[in-house]
């Protein structure tokens, strides 16, 4: 680390002289060709880098990663890139390496990239308190969503008051976890009541018994927040309860007009044993709107369906992409059932209708040669955004 902290930018990236110096950093993952590539990629030939690994899967995934470890410094959302980074195996890793090896003044980027690298639910415990105090809200957010589970009554208090949502979420997402904290069910309500963000509410909100003896009140008060996502998590919260007077309130709910509300009550029903719960959200999959078809179709897993899978398959037939998609990304592990999976995502990458480019990068997750060439060509476009959008969905395709 401290030999790449020295070098300059373009040698970090990939510091090879001779043929000794490569042998010895092999282990880091340098291959021969990337300072050709970095070459081609400071001078903004974006073709030229993509020629020269045209017949290289392995390669692409290179260039592919190389874009977004320049993309990372600069980004609106760096930690989003980093995730794709952290996700696509030996190319990624040895990019986050090169950025965490960094030291450029004013910039999360390195900070980022030494968290992503930490063993999964195993953080730097002196390093992780000091990026809770980062001035970076990328960092600090980042540093929490590692360290969530690990941190104690007190740091989670500090953490959940953050002006970052991001942080607070995963601090509330860490509260919701300790066991025998007497204040939390009270922290709990005040967020579920108070804070700005619907995405720190809603984590309250299923949090369910961990609001304590006032929850069935906190949850009933929290069904009619302004927020739909908040009002959709009080019911879940409510069926977490398993309290007769919350499963009341479910089943009124689920008799009412056919919506998003009506939807997660029928499912938290379902997942406790009701039949009429069930009922309720199969019927939902042949309504006449695909949103709420789509809906139904995500809380399958939570109502507990048996034969989730037969749904999901019979849905990729369904003429809305948004609900193809979604079926498609659930069963994208199958192998039985791949060849329904590629027919009905070839058809909606066909149609040059919304989401063809999704369908599109989903083929190429599975290896579809054609999307990845396309995907591929994508890397070359003259603009950034375009570019990065390539790579990740480069890096996310099936290969090496």
């Amino acid at each position: 680390m401290t030999l790449l902290a020295n070098q300059s930018p373009a040698s970090r990236r990939c510091p090879i002289g001779v043929l000794a110096v490569w042998v010895a950093l092999v282990g880091i993952g340098c291959a021969p060709n990337i300072e050709h590539l970095n070459r081609h990629l400071d001078a903004g030939q974006y073709d030229q880098a993509l020629a020269q690994v045209a017949d290289d899967p392995g390669m692409q995934k290179e260039l592919a990663a190389l874009i977004l470890e320049r993309a990372v410094p600069s980004a609106d959302n760096p930690g989003s890139l980093i995730d794709t980074l952290a996700s696509a195996g030996a190319p990624g890793k040895r990019a986050l390496h090169r950025l965490a090896g960094q030291a450029e003044a004013g910039s999360a980027a390195p900070h980022l990239a030494a968290i992503a690298l930490w063993p999964p639910r195993r953080p730097n415990a002196a390093a992780l308190q000091a990026y809770l105090d980062s001035a970076y809200a990328d960092v600090r957010a980042m540093a929490t969503r590692a360290g969530y589970l690990t941190l104690n009554e007190a740091d989670l208090n500090r953490l959940v008051m953050d002006p970052d949502q991001r942080v607070r979420y995963w601090a509330a997402k860490g509260l919701v976890g300790l066991r025998n904290a007497k204040t939390v069910p009270a922290l709990l309500r005040d967020i579920l009541r108070l804070d700005p963000a619907p995405i720190v509410r809603q984590v309250a909100a299923r949090s369910g018994k961990a609001l304590g003896k006032q929850a069935l009140f906190a949850l009933k008060a929290a069904m009619t927040d302004e927020n739909l996502g908040v009002r959709l998590a009080a019911l879940e919260g409510l069926g977490n309860l398993e309290d007769s007077v919350a499963t009341a309130i479910l089943e009124e709910q689920m008799t009412g007009p056919m919506d998003e509300m009506t939807i997660v009550a029928a499912a938290e029903l379902a997942r406790q044993g009701w039949a009429s719960g069930q009922e309720r959200l199969l019927l939902a999959l042949s309504d006449d709107r695909p949103g709420i078809r789509a809906t139904g179709l995500l809380h399958l897993d939570r109502a507990r369906v048996t034969n989730r899978k037969e749904i999901m398959a019979r849905a990729l037939s369904d003429e809305a992409p948004a609900v193809v998609l979604l079926a498609a990304r659930s069963l994208l592990r199958d192998a039985r059932l791949r060849p329904r999976v590629v027919k009905h995502l070839g058809r909606i990458k066909d149609s040059g209708i919304s989401k063809s480019a999704e369908a599109r990068d989903l083929l190429a997750v599975l290896g579809d040669e054609t999307s990845i060439q396309e995907i591929l060509k994508l890397m070359a476009h003259e603009a950034a955004q375009v570019r990065e959008a390539a790579a990740i969905a480069v890096l996310r395709a099936k290969g090496p």
